[in-house]
């Protein structure tokens, strides 16, 4: 049995989706966690995106893939 750690958090559902795509199609195991993180009307949420901990180095590897050219877009 898999003991599932925090690899990322966001609040951008649709991106939470595609990074957990990316890393089943890598084989690593993928859980999304929602958590609401706001009690009143507006219901603010956020999701965690959890891998077991012997995947943590290549899910991070991956997911550092995707944000390197969001870095460069900004420069």
């Amino acid at each position: 049995m898999y003991q599932f750690f925090v690899l990322a958090t966001f609040t951008d559902h649709v991106r939470a989706d595609t990074i957990c795509g990316a890393l089943e199609q890598m084989q690593i195991p993928v859980m999304m966690e929602h958590v609401r993180i706001s009690e009143d009307k507006k219901h603010a949420s956020m999701i965690r995106v959890m891998v077991p901990s012997e995947f943590i180095q290549r899910a991070s590897a991956i997911l550092n893939g995707f944000d390197a050219p969001m870095v460069a877009n900004l420069h």
